[in-house]
């Protein structure tokens, strides 16, 4: 049986002199965080909301997007090819 100390970021940021404190929504293993402990980080917030807040970009999520809409688009072509030169061979 693994036990692991499951861990969540949570962090403070100060906008326009007010103070805000946010939690990751992700739960780590602490030993893989224990070396960001009190460093800091880039947090971006809405501006016209800055309880809104990540510490992600979001480029990530969006090239795995993009990669997974081009390799679906392809195997689609793929398949579709196929399909005709199956209906034309036969």
């Amino acid at each position: 049986m693994i036990i692991t100390n499951m861990v969540y970021k949570v962090y403070r940021y100060e906008v326009d002199g007010k103070e805000y404190m946010r939690a990751d929504a992700v739960a780590y293993d602490y030993y893989r965080l224990k070396s960001q402990l009190g460093s800091k980080v880039a947090v971006y917030y809405n501006p016209d909301n800055p309880q809104q807040a990540t510490l992600s970009t979001g480029k990530g999520y969006k090239i795995t997007m993009i990669i997974l809409f081009s390799s679906g688009g392809f195997l689609l072509l793929v398949g579709l090819l196929l399909l005709v030169c199956g209906f034309v061979l036969f």
